[in-house]
């Protein structure tokens, strides 16, 4: 299946049959003494209650029947909805921001006058109706382009080098690896960057070398004079080299149009070293001396990095890596200084 995790997870619920045509302009139809039992997934259960009731046989009915009755008597105002966080004690920060956000949206949808039009249900079914033929006409439009099958070759080809790194399961399901590629966006290469987190190639570095190192991810003036790196720096642009080299080869081999030669030139090391002095304490004058690049770029490069190091903190935490979390946060506060991060470069 294709289908995402959240999907493919399967509930039996008790629901009315509700009859949908969307080839002509009836409105749809539903009998409330028709009810039967249907598997949904997880993404459709909006909340659960503290009721419960047992069922021996879900193709009896006389049972259902039974059922559909008792359930007819409840008051929905009085049902007690069960609270994920203070009841299943879900901390999870994810889940805990999104169920907040979902409370919020609730709460504004009982405000909304269009919550309480009369007409509700018959304008959101003519409006579901509305959208299921406009995805069904793009989804026919983009199977019929040439585009579909123009880049279906290549499409196959990066799920395959996704799905040997670990990125995606064999069903294209997002595994950890992905959710971590997800969160990082500023860099030239979220496979390279990825692959150095996960191998742990920042654990030996000091935040002020970690921070400079990252720097070959968002440089790419090539006629930059080459920099002085100390020996821990230098190590880490061989490993990182090497990673770089071991995508290329594989996405190679999968089919895809990359020569490992070019691919590395992804990554410049030549504001390593100035990056360093920086994160230091060096003097923005004294750290414009060690290379020929403007001042302009060197200050747009260390601002990105400060995008960089909140995006590998955010990445630290999905993994659940305190000490790269902690690194990457002393990395942020050493470079975002002085006239760099001056509200105009032209107030001193």
């Amino acid at each position: 299946s294709n289908e995402p995790e959240t999907n493919r997870v399967k509930f039996r619920v008790l629901a009315p049959i509700i009859e949908n045509n969307y080839d002509n302009n009836n409105q749809s139809n539903s009998n409330t003494n028709n009810y039967s039992f249907f598997d949904i997934p997880l993404t459709s259960i909006m909340a659960i209650t503290t009721v419960k009731y047992n069922i021996k046989n879900d193709n009896n009915e006389i049972e259902i029947q039974k059922l559909v009755n008792e359930l007819n008597n409840i008051n929905s105002d009085s049902l007690n909805i069960v609270d994920p966080i203070k009841d299943l004690k879900i901390s999870d920060i994810d889940f805990v921001l999104k169920y907040q956000q979902i409370n919020s949206l609730f709460e504004q949808l009982k405000i909304s006058k269009c919550h309480t039009c009369p007409k509700l249900n018959e304008q959101h079914t003519k409006v579901d109706k509305q959208n299921r033929l406009k995805n069904k006409v793009h989804q026919l439009q983009f199977e019929l382009s040439d585009d579909n099958l123009h880049l279906m070759p290549e499409f196959q080809s990066r799920l395959d080098v996704l799905t040997l790194l670990g990125y995606i399961d064999e069903n294209k399901t997002v595994q950890l690896k992905g959710r971590v590629a997800r969160e990082i966006n500023t860099v030239s290469d979220e496979l390279i960057m990825t692959e150095v987190i996960f191998d742990n190639k920042l654990k030996n570095l000091t935040p002020h070398e970690a921070v400079a190192i990252l720097s070959c991810f968002l440089f790419h003036e090539r006629s930059a004079s080459a920099p002085t790196l100390t020996e821990n720096l230098n190590n880490s642009k061989k490993e990182i080299i090497e990673i770089a080299n071991h995508l290329a080869r594989l996405q190679y081999e999968c089919g895809l149009d990359i020569v490992p030669s070019e691919y590395i030139k992804n990554l410049n090391f030549n504001l390593v070293e100035v990056v360093y002095e920086w994160a230091n304490g060096t003097p923005f004058s004294e750290i414009c001396t060690l290379t020929n690049v403007l001042e302009g770029s060197i200050v747009r490069t260390i601002v990105r990095l400060d995008e960089t190091c909140r995006e590998i903190t955010n990445a630290a935490r999905i993994i659940g890596d305190p000490e790269l979390f902690t690194k990457m946060q002393e990395a942020s506060a050493l470079i975002k200084r002085d006239i760099v991060f001056a509200s105009s470069l032209y107030v001193t």
